[in-house]
């Protein structure tokens, strides 16, 4: 409650009288859109525990930014740090797959509320659509179940400052909606500008277009902060302390360029976990994560019990659906989230297309994010775990189940306006087929 009291004031303070009297009724919407945010995004889902949840706060290592056109301006992120956010409040975080930009967002969120500094919102951009605009979403965040935030007053509230907007995904923005997302985030800097903005991108030349935003990038983790991540997994257990070690000897000394991104870290941790194998290349690591939480799944029953899939897939058929569904996420410029009744429309298509098991699609969804846990159900929607898996199955695809049209689909992509969006996925695929490649 103070935590919204102390924001709401500082927003009030310049408004005539007339809005004092709804400093209360307003004051407690704000509290329960902070709670109720709050709580959603201190507790994150990770791959490395299975899907499971865990407070973001104990397994976040603080990571550091540092601007592109001035290294010497970098900062760790271990809080809210208001005086950097002041003297750029316009920023761009823009780096490959996997760096913890996402991490960072909720990091900061969650430190914005703790420290009373700002009013955050995150905004996830591949929301927006035609019919759903950025202020809607940013309006559907605030209202509460009971009660509809007044519009004209939450636009005079933006306008007045004070906030803190996180937009998250830019390069997960489809590309028929590109322009109009760019231009309502342009239209609301420019006409709310004393807030602080926030767009966490994978590298587009879209993002040319933000000229006045200042770009910064996620520093590699060093050895020190990539044990440190390992341990927290499992709270310096037995599994981390072996794996550290292993990693020390000169035999696994090429693995530690993985040990750079808080992702594959949380990998190798999974990998290893499941097979006491430290895995060497990329496509090792994430079949080797598919494996563990394939096979796994309920062997902490008793007698080892693995509980059948409701899709009554084996593993080699599952991967089959799950390469098909990779691909045509791809051919959607990466859609990674869906509802559920696209993501069933997908998965009819996929056996009207491959030569596989049938199944019933609304029991595969239960399997990928229950007993193979690769999706997340996030609401009314469901989204791959991370973008860079959804990569790896249409990487997949291409070297399985395309085999005659591997050269096609590759040039394709490499000629594509869109090619730095391709850019995780040839370096998958170089792992997989280095001599198609």
């Amino acid at each position: 409650e103070k935590i919204a009291i102390a924001g709401l004031k500082k927003v009030y303070s310049s408004f005539k009288a007339d809005y004092e009297q709804h400093l209360v009724p307003m004051t407690k919407h704000f509290e329960d859109y902070l709670k109720s945010s709050y709580e959603r995004h201190s507790a994150v889902s990770i791959m490395v525990l299975r899907n499971s949840k865990r407070r973001l706060k104990d397994i976040y290592v603080p990571l550091t930014i540092k601007e592109n056109n001035n290294p010497e301006e970098k900062i760790v992120i271990e809080n809210y740090p208001i005086e950097f956010m002041q003297k750029h409040p316009k920023m761009i975080i823009c780096d490959t797959a996997g760096m913890g930009k996402t991490t960072l967002v909720k990091r900061l969120f969650l430190s914005a509320i703790d420290d009373v500094l700002a009013i955050p919102v995150i905004v996830e951009l591949r929301r927006i659509t035609n019919e759903n605009t950025l202020l809607d979403i940013v309006q559907g965040q605030i209202d509460s179940l009971a009660e509809v935030f007044d519009h004209k007053l939450l636009l005079r509230l933006i306008q007045q400052g004070g906030f803190a907007f996180f937009f998250d995904g830019y390069d997960e923005v489809a590309n028929e909606q590109k322009s109009k997302v760019t231009e309502e985030i342009k239209t609301l800097v420019s006409k709310a500008p004393d807030n602080t903005y926030i767009i966490t991108s994978r590298p587009e030349l879209s993002l040319q277009t933000f000229g006045d935003f200042t770009v910064f990038t996620i520093q590699p983790l060093t050895d020190g902060e990539a044990t440190e991540l390992l341990r927290k997994y499992d709270n310096n257990g037995e599994v981390s302390n072996i794996l550290i070690k292993k990693l020390n000897t000169i035999s696994y000394t090429s693995v530690k360029d993985f040990l750079r991104t808080p992702l594959l870290t949380s990998l190798l941790f999974t990998a290893f976990d499941y097979k006491q194998k430290v895995p060497i290349r990329k496509d090792e690591f994430y079949q080797q994560v598919f494996d563990a939480y394939f096979e796994s799944h309920d062997l902490t029953k008793d007698g080892g019990y693995v509980r059948r899939k409701q899709s009554g897939l084996n593993m080699s058929d599952f991967k089959k659906v799950l390469r098909y569904l990779g691909f045509k996420c791809l051919k959607q410029q990466f859609k990674i989230e869906f509802s559920k009744a696209e993501l069933v429309g997908k998965l009819d298509e996929i056996q009207r297309d491959y030569s596989g098991e049938r199944f019933v699609s609304e029991n595969f969804i239960k399997d990928i994010v229950t007993a193979v846990p690769l999706f997340v159900k996030d609401g009314n929607y469901y989204r791959w775990i991370h973008k860079s898996m959804q990569e790896y199955f249409a990487a997949m695809f291409i070297h399985v189940d395309a085999r005659d049209k591997q050269k096609a689909i590759l040039e394709r992509m490499l000629q594509s306006q869109w090619m730095e969006r391709y850019i995780n996925l040839f370096d998958i695929y170089y792992d997989i087929d280095y001599e198609g490649f």
